[in-house]
């Protein structure tokens, strides 16, 4: 079990966050890191907390990578969004991640995808910052909700598995109307997980 402690907060706030991986770590297979990891966050983050199914999704933007598995996971924390970024990044570390490129493989990959109705950062770029992030040209350390998770099948069909009803605090539009806003063909990409297509 990670050793880490931060200052609790007297209220939970409901957040969700997106994990993947497409590389082996430590003998496990990328599905096993992200079931492991699971583990690790729900005693470390959660106060309760429960996970959409995997999928298996090609990298994007595609890179020829292997494909990574994906899910969703939705729960109560007492964490900051800023501790709860500094858990996220010391749970990716414990299985392995390295921050190399931007886009490149990964042993895992954990984004805050909401903090509650939280929009960081508060100064009114959010919307900016998202158009920017689309071609690349900016990631920025803490930006809540992720800056890409609209554009991003492979977020938004698990997280309609777990909050159909969940609503952007930015574009004020549900996780089923931004999911149904993207090309059938990105849906259709966005593949139930069996180790046979792992």
């Amino acid at each position: 079990m990670l050793k880490w402690e931060a200052k609790r907060l007297s209220e939970a706030t409901t957040c969700y966050l997106g994990l993947g991986a497409n590389l082996p770590f430590a003998g496990k297979s990328p599905d096993q890191s992200v079931i492991a990891a699971i583990d690790v966050l729900a005693k470390m983050v959660f106060d309760d907390v429960r996970r959409s199914p995997l999928y298996v999704t090609t990298s994007v933007p595609d890179t020829g990578q292997p494909d990574f598995v994906n899910c969703v996971l939705v729960g109560e924390t007492q964490l900051s969004v800023s501790d709860l970024l500094t858990a996220c990044q010391k749970v990716e570390a414990q299985f392995g991640r390295e921050r190399q490129a931007r886009w490149s493989a990964r042993t895992l990959d954990i984004d805050i995808l909401s903090y509650g109705d939280a929009v960081v950062p508060a100064d009114g770029t959010w919307s900016a910052l998202s158009a920017d992030a689309a071609d690349g040209a900016v990631m920025a350390p803490l930006a809540v909700p992720h800056l890409s998770l609209h554009e991003r099948a492979f977020v938004l069909v698990p997280l309609v598995d777990v909050a159909p009803s969940w609503r952007h605090p930015v574009l004020n539009k549900t996780s089923v109307e931004l999911l149904q806003a993207l090309p059938k063909a990105d849906r259709a990409s966005v593949r139930p997980f069996s180790a046979e297509n792992a």
